[in-house]
């Protein structure tokens, strides 16, 4: 019986000073690198200004009439305990739209935060309709004029214009909730018999501290007719020619935009546009835009009923009744795929653990350990049963490496065959060990999605970390490594780097468990168990800090429960022992995998039989 091998301390000291040395060459890289010009600086500030300004002043133009060239835009600002809203009367559209209870991150605004708009001259919506007389109306070119009234709670704002003998109508109502309605009317307004077109343009700003991962989950999405359809679509494009539309959203990481229609969009088209940004301008203010086109069914004249949704992607307001009802709640990218096994183990397990844990006035980074801890004692029978079937393995070793020597000029079917006889003597389950893992799978992709999209983590501060949704950061520098589609980014995230170093002891640890292949050509797992930790370096330096700090704590509870389990659980004299008493009993009846086995064997031998034959036929001739 081979003896396991003592954990070599010195690779531990020899991986932690090229960490070391890395950090320092970083440093003394950055610090000599050539100063930067000012005045280029300011220059290519200017011009990048000049740039966003001139894009904003393209997606607000309007073809302005000679009769409304001396009209002012007037802005009317309205108030309520979720919202800050604020009106154009040119196109009688949202100007602004800022959310209250949230702040976006800001690198340069006192303690990094800003208020938190969401519109800001970014949003332009459009109408567009033929008259009999042959004119093409915009309902984005047009003055109105507004008008200011209350019922209730709810503020109300209606713009008026003229069109030719007739009038249009924007009818806004504000309560104090997350939406605005808002109806569309026109009287005395002889149009062509043609639908109504809907046109929605907008920019989505940066809003969070990773720029990357905040790009990953901005989009567009859609809901289909009487929110009855769970088949909700999220992509780059959108073409939907036959089905009827009830909402359409643009989505960031952690807010979301939505156009409700009581009526519904046909004929829909979208495209999302990711805004590329230059060496001069990394930290851009926009991410992507959003493009949506629609038919509306008004036709001769225009009665339409609108909700503009500005909201945050809060699971538990999401799912409201009046929310829920419209299938919001699945906005939530907390499955890869909606609705999915993935999405229900978060969004009914680890994401009930969290909140229980900090209503209970645990920080955010505190309840993460204590979740770690309250799956890793889940998962602990799991873990033992591995690490059991590993040893079985370790002790058959001897035997193994006896059979394929014997056996070695034999074809692999038939070393196959032979070392399931041997499992099947020793009353060894070789699946034993590999079906436990795969439990785990789920669990692992669930946590992936979790901490980048749950809310009430968002903001959260923990040691280093400044918010537990975004990469954490020691240090950083101003040119990116690999250029702009970098990988790793300019920044250091030390969660990252210590989530390496200990996933390095443990795949030490956990080596000697892996089988070395016995067939050539067959790659050595045990070299690529140790590229996975440099792999996650790289992956995780611009991934949410909160996944980096669970799995730095999950891998540490492991290394603790493996000491366990090798030091107290598991004796392998005593397996050794029980291996040959297996052996001396009568032989188990072939279980399916074996016999399984077997038939591919004898299925072989059949085809090697007959290529042989065909091959001797042919030489005779």
């Amino acid at each position: 019986m081979q003896q396991e091998k003592k954990f070599d301390y010195n690779q531990l000291i020899g991986f932690v000073l090229l960490g070391i040395l890395f950090i320092v060459y970083m440093w003394w890289t950055n610090k000599n690198a050539p100063k930067e010009d000012k005045k280029a600086v300011q220059t290519a500030q200017v011009t990048t200004k000049s740039e966003t300004d001139s894009a904003i002043a393209t997606l607000n133009t309007a073809t302005i009439s000679q009769d409304t060239i001396n009209q002012k835009i007037v802005t009317n600002t309205f108030s309520n305990p979720k919202l800050n809203i604020a009106f154009n009367s040119k196109g009688g559209q949202l100007k602004s739209v800022e959310l209250k209870e949230y702040k976006a991150y800001s690198k340069e605004a006192k303690g990094h935060k800003k208020p938190l708009e969401i519109v800001k001259d970014n949003s332009v919506l459009d109408i567009e309709v033929l008259t009999t007389s042959g004119k093409t109306i915009h309902t984005k070119d047009l003055f109105f004029s507004p008008q200011i009234s209350k019922k209730d709670s709810t503020q109300i704002i209606t713009y008026t214009t003229q069109i030719e003998k007739g009038t249009l109508q924007f009818i806004y109502s504000i309560s104090n909730t997350y939406k605005i309605d808002f109806e569309v009317k026109s009287d005395g307004i002889v149009f062509a018999n043609q639908k109504a077109k809907l046109d929605w343009k907008f920019k989505a700003f940066q809003l969070e501290k990773g720029r990357t991962q905040e790009l990953s989950f901005t989009d567009i999405h859609y809901g289909y007719d009487n929110y009855q359809s769970t088949d909700y679509n999220s992509s780059s494009e959108l073409d939907e020619p036959e089905e009827t539309l009830n909402w359409v959203c643009a989505k960031q990481q952690f807010f979301l935009s939505i156009l409700e229609n009581q009526n519904g969009f046909t004929q829909s088209t979208g495209k999302v546009t990711t805004i590329e940004l230059d060496e001069k301008d990394r930290n851009g203010k926009y991410l992507k835009d959003v493009l949506f086109n629609a038919d509306l069914k008004s036709t001769s004249n225009i009665n339409e009923k609108f909700t503009w949704y500005f909201m945050p992607m809060n699971l538990d307001l999401l799912t409201q009744t009046q929310y829920e009802e419209k299938r919001f709640d699945d906005l939530v990218p907390m499955d890869y795929l909606h609705s999915g096994f993935i999405g229900w183990i978060n969004k009914h397990f680890f994401y009930n653990i969290y909140k229980y844990l900090t209503q209970w006035g645990l920080s955010a980074g505190i309840a993460i350990l204590v979740m770690t801890l309250i799956m890793k004692l889940l998962l602990f029978p799991i873990m033992f049963k591995q690490n059991k079937q590993s040893a079985v393995m370790r002790v058959l070793k001897p035997e193994m490496d006896e059979l394929n020597e014997k056996n070695k000029d034999k074809d692999a079917m038939a070393k196959q065959q032979a070392t399931m006889e041997l499992y099947r003597k020793a009353g060894v389950n070789p699946m034993a060990g590999c079906i436990p893992a795969l439990i785990q799978v789920p669990l692992f992709m669930a946590l992936f999605r979790l901490f980048p999209n749950i809310i009430q983590m968002r903001g959260e501060s923990f040691l280093w970390a400044d918010d537990l949704t975004s990469y954490d950061s020691i240090y950083s520098w101003n040119t990116h490594i690999w250029g702009l589609s970098s990988f790793y980014g300019n920044h250091i995230s030390l969660f990252a780097l210590l989530y390496c170093v200990v996933l390095l002891i443990y795949t030490r640890m956990t080596a000697n468990n892996i089988q070395q292949p016995t067939q050539e050509g067959m790659p050595d797992m045990k070299k690529l168990m140790y590229i996975m930790p440099v792999m996650f370096v790289f992956f995780l330096n611009s991934y949410a800090s909160g996944l980096s700090w669970y799995y730095v704590v999950s891998n540490i509870i492991n290394i603790f429960m493996i000491l366990f389990i090798t030091k107290f659980l598991i004796d392998e004299t005593k397996i050794h022992a029980q291996i040959q008493e297996n052996k001396k009993k009568p032989a188990k009846k072939k279980g399916k995998f074996a016999q399984l086995m077997e038939q591919a064997a004898e299925q072989q031998r059949k085809n090697t039989q007959a290529q042989e034959k065909l091959k001797n036929m042919g030489k005779k001739k």
